[in-house]
């Protein structure tokens, strides 16, 4: 799986290495999504960010979404939108 995806070193962002491999293995089983752009648009709404300036491709970051804080995940909440602005949290 590690060579899939994987959590970065910190533990604090996760990187998608085989975006092909993640689109046939890991979404099906964890989402209702099947494409990874699609993924990472869901991902975007959720208020995960990109760090591929940082780490690369596919590394994606939320401040609630860590290794070690798996009770914090299921806090994380769905960004709506409003006319006007780019995002706002609920």
């Amino acid at each position: 799986m590690d060579s899939i995806c994987s959590w970065q070193e910190e533990g604090t962002s996760f990187q998608i290495h085989d975006r092909h491999r993640f689109e046939e293995m890991v979404l099906p089983n964890i989402s209702g999504q099947t494409l990874y752009l699609s993924f990472t648009s869901v991902l975007n709404r959720y208020g995960f960010v990109s760090r591929m300036e940082e780490l690369g491709y596919g590394s994606f970051y939320h401040p609630k979404f860590r290794r070690d804080g798996r009770e914090q995940a299921g806090t994380i909440e769905y960004c709506r939108r409003q006319r006007g602005r780019r995002r706002t949290w609920i």
